[in-house]
Order: C-alpha cells, then sequence, then structure tokens
C-alpha cells in the first residue's frame, strides 16, 4: 500500500480514537444526607463539548447554566462554566458502568455556585432522559405533584446571616415527573429565562392571595405559566405563576 494512504488512514483513525469517548448525555448526582443535588447535560461534537447544569445545595439555594464550555483531549473533558459571576474550570473523565467523575480545578469570582467540588455521577439512560416540554409565559401549562410548605432564609442576607436573616416560608411543588421548560428565541434575549432540564421542584407564586398552605402534603393539578428566577425569594430555577389549582382526590 503507498504509504502517503497508509498515512492518511492511520491519522484518521487516530483522530476518530481520540473522540471514541462521548460525554453526550445527562448526569445526575444526589447527596440524600444533606439534600444536594447536581445535573449535568453534555453535548459532544468532535473534541468540543457544551452544555449546562443545574444544582442545589441543602437551604434550597440552586445555581444553573446553559454555558459549559469546553474541549476533549486524551479523554478527559476539560470544561469551564460560567454560573452568576463564578467562573469554573473542571475536569469530567468517564468511569465505567456509564459514569463520570466531575471535579472542579479552579474558581475564579466572588459568586456562589453550589456544584460539587467532586463528584461520581451517573448517566441517566435514554428512555428516563426524555422528558416533557413546557414553555415560559404567556403560554398556559398544567402540571401536578405534591406541595411541601418549605422555610428559606430571605433579607438581609438570604443565608450569609442565619441568626439575623428573616425566614420565609413558600409553597413548593414537588412533580410527579420531571419536566424541561423551553426558552423561546426571544426569552433567550432578553436573558431572564432560559433552557431548564429535568426540573422536579417548582416554586408556587399567587397575585389573587392562594393559600398554599392549603395544600401542605396534598396531591394537586395546577394551571398557571411558568417563569425563571430573578431574585433572592426565588429558590427553585421555575416558577409558577398559579392561576388554578385543586386537591387531587
Amino acid at each position: 500500500m503507498n504509504k502517503a494512504v497508509l498515512t492518511i488512514i492511520t491519522l484518521a483513525w487516530l483522530g476518530s480514537a481520540a473522540y471514541s469517548q462521548n460525554f453526550s448525555g445527562t448526569y445526575d448526582w444526589k447527596d440524600t444526607d444533606n439534600d444536594e443535588s447536581f445535573t449535568l447535560v453534555l453535548k459532544q461534537s468532535g473534541n468540543k463539548i457544551t452544555g449546562g447544569h443545574r444544582a442545589s445545595d441543602m437551604l434550597g439555594r440552586e445555581s444553573y447554566t446553559n454555558s459549559i464550555s469546553g474541549t476533549v483531549s486524551s479523554g478527559v473533558a476539560y470544561l469551564v462554566c460560567y454560573s452568576g459571576d463564578c467562573t469554573l474550570k473542571t475536569t469530567v473523565k468517564q468511569l465505567s458502568n456509564g459514569q463520570i467523575e466531575w471535579k472542579v480545578t479552579g474558581v475564579t469570582g466572588q459568586g456562589e455556585y453550589y456544584v460539587p467540588q467532586k463528584a461520581i455521577m451517573k448517566k441517566k439512560q435514554s428512555g428516563s432522559s426524555n422528558k416533557k416540554n413546557y414553555y415560559y409565559e404567556p403560554k398556559m401549562s398544567e402540571i401536578s405533584g405534591a406541595v411541601k410548605m418549605e422555610t428559606f432564609y430571605g433579607p438581609p442576607g438570604y443565608g450569609e446571616n442565619p441568626a439575623t436573616d428573616r425566614k420565609e416560608a413558600y409553597g413548593i411543588l414537588y412533580l410527579n415527573s420531571p419536566i424541561n421548560v423551553i426558552a423561546t428565541k426571544e426569552d433567550m434575549e432578553e436573558g431572564v429565562n432560559t433552557h431548564k432540564y429535568n426540573v422536579s421542584r417548582i416554586q408556587l407564586v399567587s397575585t389573587t392571595g392562594i393559600k398554599f398552605s392549603r395544600f401542605q402534603n396534598k396531591k394537586v393539578h395546577i394551571i398557571g405559566t411558568f417563569s425563571g428566577a430573578i431574585t433572592g425569594h426565588h429558590h427553585t430555577s421555575v416558577l409558577m405563576h398559579v392561576i388554578k389549582i385543586s386537591e387531587i382526590k
């Protein structure tokens, strides 16, 4: 065989082998003892990776972003994640049985992000990642789940000074099944509502005086509109402005 042809074939094989480890998928990690969770969504094309994450800590505080980018080299994904005012440098390594090792290797900025420093994450099976898609306001949506009243730290420090911060109780809907909430092009341009994946907890909001405490630990059906978290009073990545709520008998 011609040496030039052989060289080209060899280089092509080496190139394909370098990217044979595909990181595309949705990965989950949970610390049930501390009520912390972390979801990572990655998409690989060649040696380029993009994606997003959602994380929450034991106080119910959350961070989320759709601004993960990076490259794959020698079977390791080197990622940069922009979350709040922080820039995180991380590595992701593939393990056996569909697991990955996530590790934060550097942080710049003073913001909070709540992702674990190190975690072994399990990849979701393709069949289980087919969540139902919903959309932000003004589109109306119907969802079901169980209501739980939960207490969070409010002003002035929103958890930074537990001894003096005010405590605020909110109704949180735990969905029967996780969902995706998809942003339109206009939503993305405005920069408030972005794609949120694998959403399982939704803070309930009412402008008509609905007392969600009446539905504590009850299964309900809700009609309303979705919006993204904006202020320190918002404790889940997606909120629902409730128009109608009814108990499921």
